[in-house]
């Protein structure tokens, strides 16, 4: 987390690419939002995630952080590249952090826990907000690239599976 290592005396900030998404778009319809053919969608998406990058770099280059956490869905191959020339441009280095949940509990759980309390769901019950959110992960299922450990063994990366149940490193030497 970000805090921890701001309590430790790293500056970090947090760029979450969802709340770029709110103060653009304003107000949260649903999941149709996030739907890989909604050309509208897509493109404020991508966006958002440029407005996001331009100000990590702002922090990182102008502002004097050491730490930039790009909070975002980045699951395909296209968006991960994007990061990285953008990272490559600027002299930053990378590491991807890859949450994958398939154990429905953990799902479920994670859907309570974070997720009903999401300013895209102040307007719903619990139930339809589940239920939208449930449909928006089916969105990301159609299009997700997981990380790869022969496609991308040249990242530096961590990949939780189920949220505590394992952990997978690649270490980039290069780049560390």
């Amino acid at each position: 987390r970000s805090s921890d290592l701001n309590w430790i005396g790293v500056p970090t900030k947090e760029f979450n690419v969802g709340q770029y998404r709110r103060d653009f778009v304003k107000t949260f319809k649903s999941f149709e939002f996030f739907l890989p053919d909604n050309e509208e969608g897509l493109k404020v998406r991508k966006q958002c995630a440029l407005q996001a990058l331009n100000d990590v770099r702002r922090y990182l280059c102008e502002e004097g952080g050491h730490v930039a956490v790009f909070d975002a869905t980045n699951t395909t191959r296209q968006r991960r590249e994007t990061i990285l020339k953008f990272a490559d441009q600027h002299g930053f280095k990378t590491f991807f952090v890859e949450s994958i949940c398939v154990d429905p509990e953990v799902i479920t759980a994670n859907v309570v826990q974070v997720k009903l309390s999401s300013p895209d769901y102040v307007d719903c019950s619990n139930d339809e907000a589940t239920e939208d959110f449930m449909k928006r992960i089916e969105c990301y299922k159609n299009s997700y690239e997981s990380l790869s450990e022969t496609l991308d063994k040249d990242l530096s990366y961590i990949k939780i599976m189920d949220v505590v149940r394992r952990y997978l490193v690649n270490r980039d030497r290069k780049s560390t």
